[in-house]
């Protein structure tokens, strides 16, 4: 099994299971009792949460520790990584909070709090929902002081935000999508973004489910990458019975074939350090965390009104509103 394969079985199965009385300082504890984890494993990663009936386990032996789905051993000589808030190496700055919106002097003094990670590979910077002067004034600030860090946005529908948050010094950005429709909605502001933030730094989330037949979904990624934009592939769950709407060898299937469609659009991910690019802990990044040659993408029709188009848009704050969804 390769690298691909586990991951994807490890992030649409459920928690894991640690051996009785196993202590290790990077486990998270809630209440006193293990709560979650992130275990690395052949250069990528993923966080489970520990329950004691799991359907993964963790076993140690003579202090090498290896995951195994019953007796199927998924991955040996396996990592256990220390976390810090969302990431385990990108700083996540949320300034539009449930009780509280940060101002640019609480935004900056979020640093603080990851003074002993080490590396530092990014900064994510959420503040999709309030005034877009303070997202910028927060970004810049971030620039200012930290003028060789790489700094995620989310895409925020305030007017001329797109150019607005590139001037302020941010990297990456990224945009959500619930459906196709969305996708449609958005391809100007993306179109802009490309044009803004440069290939290679923009993403959008998509949904893999039960709702789109194969072909029909990487028509929509095809189109995606066409413009410049990267996919951030992720799997329904269903409402009703909570379980993820693909299996581990179609999330596989699908990865395989965008990452061709990525190589065919020359999207190269090794700069977006940011956002869930960065993290990887719940998602797969295709030349991230899977590395392999293999075929996939080409003569595929571009569907959701995204045509193949050497141009791109440039960056001007006169485009439309970006639209931004959860």
């Amino acid at each position: 099994m390769d690298i691909l394969e586990t991951k994807a079985r490890l992030v649409l199965g459920g928690d894991i299971t640690i051996p009785e009385g196993f202590e290790h300082p990077y486990i998270e504890l809630r209440e006193g009792a293990p709560h979650s984890m992130v275990i690395s494993f052949g250069g990528t990663r993923v966080r489970k949460k520990v329950s004691a009936d799991g359907q993964f386990e963790l076993r140690a032996d003579d202090g090498r520790l290896s995951v195994y789905e019953g007796d199927e051993m998924l991955a040996d000589d396996v990592g256990i990584v220390r976390m810090f808030g969302h990431s385990p190496d990108t700083v996540t700055v949320v300034i539009d909070r449930k009780d509280h919106t940060l101002t640019v002097g609480e935004a900056l003094a979020v640093m603080d709090s990851y003074s002993e990670m080490d590396p530092i590979r990014g900064v994510t910077i959420h503040g999709e929902r309030c005034d877009i002067d303070l997202y910028t004034d927060v970004v810049r600030a971030y620039r200012d002081r930290y003028p060789a860090m790489t700094i995620g946005v989310g895409a925020h529908p305030g007017a001329g935000s797109i150019p607005a948050l590139k001037d302020a010094g941010a990297d990456n950005i990224k945009f959500g999508s619930k459906s196709v429709s969305d996708i449609d909605a958005m391809r100007q502001d993306m179109e802009q973004a490309v044009g803004c933030f440069g290939k290679g730094n923009v993403v959008c989330t998509v949904h893999l489910g039960k709702d789109m037949s194969d072909d029909s979904f990487l028509d929509m990624i095809s189109g995606l990458c066409s413009i410049g934009v990267m996919p951030d592939i992720k799997v329904k769950r269903s409402v009703e019975t909570k379980e993820k709407e693909a299996s581990p060898e179609r999330y596989c299937r699908i990865l395989r074939a965008t990452k061709g469609m990525m190589a065919e659009n020359g999207l190269d991910p090794s700069g977006f350090d940011t956002l869930c690019y960065g993290c990887r802990l719940c998602t797969i990044v295709p030349f991230k965390d899977f590395r392999s040659r293999i075929a996939g993408g080409a003569g595929r029709i571009r569907a959701c009104g995204l045509p193949r188009s050497s141009a791109q848009t440039r960056c001007s704050s006169s485009s439309s509103r970006a639209r931004w969804r959860t």
